[in-house]
């Protein structure tokens, strides 16, 4: 069964800054493996230059405000990509 790829954009990732906090500022692509699936969960984990964890993120289904629908394009077809730029 293959694993759908996803491409990070640009690579490598923007941080912008503020006062009180650091942004990471990117977009990806998802492109489609050969058979038709759905995006129920974002996971986004950053790592300092030392490989620790500094923070993990979800964007699921889970709760009041569903944030998984920030994303307007979660059924993937086949052959289909995926690019929240062009959504």
């Amino acid at each position: 069964m293959q694993t759908p790829i996803m491409k990070i954009i640009p690579m490598p990732v923007y941080l912008q800054k503020n006062e009180h906090n650091v942004f990471l500022n990117f977009d990806f692509q998802i492109h489609g493996c050969g058979r038709e699936f759905s995006i129920t969960t974002i996971t986004l984990s950053a790592f300092d230059k030392k490989s620790n964890l500094i923070v993990r993120k979800s964007l699921n289904s889970n709760g009041v405000a569903l944030g998984i629908l920030t994303l307007p394009q979660r059924e993937i077809l086949p052959e289909g990509v995926v690019d929240p730029v062009d959504c």
